[in-house]
């Protein structure tokens, strides 16, 4: 289970925009939620956030960072209490194999163990940052103070203005 959110602290208004979790049979679910582009302001899908609780409830839940995914899915409503037996954290799992081998980030150990290469997350990077400083100012958006704070920006402009997505 993995979120991406418009920041990575909450207390200054970080909020889930997307989910996406796989299960032990390899069937993956996925959901991406509207981004108020001027407020930052997030409003998840009812029946996808029952989803997802249903999901959890009835799986042992794996996560990257479980203190920032488990913080996240309490914004939407879900706490994890009692409806977890138990979960598994990847970047605890990380550290304790092996300390010495910093970062721990998910990105780096897939490509240090996995072989998966990164062109995804560096396109990604590239695209965020053209539309950051070249459609967001332009339609007034506000940015977040970095890059991966505002990896919901192409989804949104594509939703919002697909002829300006399709230009960059």
């Amino acid at each position: 289970t993995d979120a991406e959110a418009t920041g990575l602290d909450y207390r200054r208004g970080a909020f889930p925009y997307s989910w996406s979790t796989c299960d032990e049979r390899g069937k993956t679910w996925f959901c991406q939620w509207p981004v108020d582009p001027f407020s930052r302001k997030v409003t998840p899908n009812k029946s996808e956030v029952a989803f997802l609780k249903r999901r959890l409830r009835t799986s042992t839940p794996l996560f990257h960072n479980a203190k920032f995914d488990v913080r996240m899915l309490s914004l939407i409503g879900i706490e994890p209490g009692p409806i977890w037996k138990n979960y598994e954290d990847t970047s605890l799992a990380a550290h304790v194999c092996n300390a010495a081998d910093i970062p721990h980030k998910l990105k780096e150990l897939a490509i240090k163990y996995l072989d998966i290469d990164n062109d995804d997350e560096q396109e990604l990077r590239e695209r965020v940052k053209y539309i950051r400083h070249h459609q967001a100012e332009e339609l007034g958006w506000t940015l977040g103070e970095e890059i991966e704070m505002d990896y919901w920006m192409p989804m949104e402009l594509h939703r919002r203005h697909p002829e300006m997505a399709d230009a960059c």
